[in-house]
C-alpha cells in the first residue's frame, strides 16, 4: 500500500515519511534504509525531513548517507552550524578524525557567530524592555489602575523571552 500511495502522490512526503518509520519501528534495517534514502532524494529543499532522514541514517548506522543528506543541510542554510556538528558526528562515526574535527570546528565558529549575533541584539533591545518596565510602574502608580501596569510587563516580559532571557522573566515577575 505505500508504494502504491507513493506513486500516486508524488509530492507528498509524508506517507514515504511513515513508512520510513514505521520500518525503522519494525526493527527493518535494510527496507527502512531504503525508505529515508527515497525521502532524502524527494526532499530537495525541506530541511525539516533532511535533518529527519540525516538523523535516521546515524541510528541505522550509515554515517556515509548522513554525510550526503548533511552537506545537502548545510548548503540549504550556510549559517546553521547544527549540520556542520552533525557532519562532524558523522565523520568521527566513520573512523574519520581529522575530517570530523574540521566540521566540529566550523560549527563552533558558527555558533560562537550566533551567540555575538544574540549579545549585540541584547544590548540594542534592553533599553525598550526597561522603559516598558518603567511605564509599568508609572501607570500602575498615576492611574491605579493594574492593568495599565500588567500590560507594560507583559510587553517587558515578551522582550526578555524574545531575547533569550527566560530566567530574567521570572526575576520581574516574582
Amino acid at each position: 500500500e505505500w508504494d502504491e500511495l507513493a506513486r500516486r502522490f508524488p509530492n507528498e512526503l509524508s506517507h514515504t515519511q511513515s513508512r520510513a518509520l514505521l520500518l525503522e519501528r519494525m526493527r527493518d534495517k535494510v527496507r527502512a534504509l531504503s525508505a529515508w534514502r527515497t525521502l532524502a532524494a524527494r526532499a530537495t529543499r525541506d530541511a525539516s525531513l533532511l535533518a529527519q532522514a540525516a538523523d535516521a541514517f546515524m541510528r541505522l548506522s550509515a554515517p556515509a548517507d548522513a554525510i550526503t543528506v548533511l552537506r545537502r543541510l548545510a548548503a540549504l542554510d550556510p549559517r546553521d552550524p547544527e549540520p556542520l556538528r552533525k557532519l562532524g558526528d558523522a565523520f568521527f562515526r566513520q573512523g574519520k578524525p581529522r575530517e570530523a574535527e574540521a566540521e566540529w570546528r566550523r560549527a563552533t565558529a558558527l555558533f560562537r557567530d550566533r551567540a555575538d549575533g544574540l549579545a549585540e541584539r541584547r544590548k540594542q533591545g534592553g533599553g525598550m524592555t526597561i522603559a516598558l518596565l518603567f511605564l509599568g510602574l508609572l501607570l500602575l502608580l498615576f492611574t491605579g489602575l493594574p492593568i495599565f501596569a500588567g500590560l507594560a510587563l507583559f510587553g517587558g516580559a515578551l522582550l526578555f523571552v524574545t531575547q533569550g532571557e527566560l530566567g530574567s522573566v521570572t526575576e520581574v515577575i516574582f
